[in-house]
């Protein structure tokens, strides 16, 4: 019988024993291993009041971070969708991610920054 697909079965990802584990193209520079960029309103932050662990949108550049007062939030510019609020569970990894870091790494190489 096929794997339920209710929300229950899937809060967890699956784990992939023998998957290798590559580094992700897109997410470093190579000369110092430091992100190739930062959500602006996020590194203002205080280290105590960023996110922890931090989502994959911290590092985005379709990511828009609104912080008020009272609260810290993540619009995906991808997803079309609030993607993180504090207590939820962040999003290590994603695609959308990557896609947008090469197509900003292709820019800055063709000299369109």
């Amino acid at each position: 019988m096929p794997e339920s697909t209710t929300a229950e079965s899937t809060l967890q990802p699956p784990v992939l024993d023998n998957a290798e584990v590559l580094p992700s193209p897109a997410s470093t520079q190579e000369e110092n291993d430091e992100p190739i960029y930062i959500s602006p309103v996020v590194s203002s932050l205080s280290i105590e009041a960023r996110p922890d662990p931090s989502p994959a949108c911290e590092t985005c550049p379709l990511a828009m971070w609104h912080a008020t007062k009272d609260e810290l939030r993540c619009f995906c510019g991808r997803m079309h969708a609030i993607v993180w609020r504090a207590g939820d569970t962040p999003i290590l990894k994603c695609d959308g991610r990557e896609l947008a870091l090469l197509q900003m790494r292709q820019r800055e190489e063709q000299g369109g920054g």
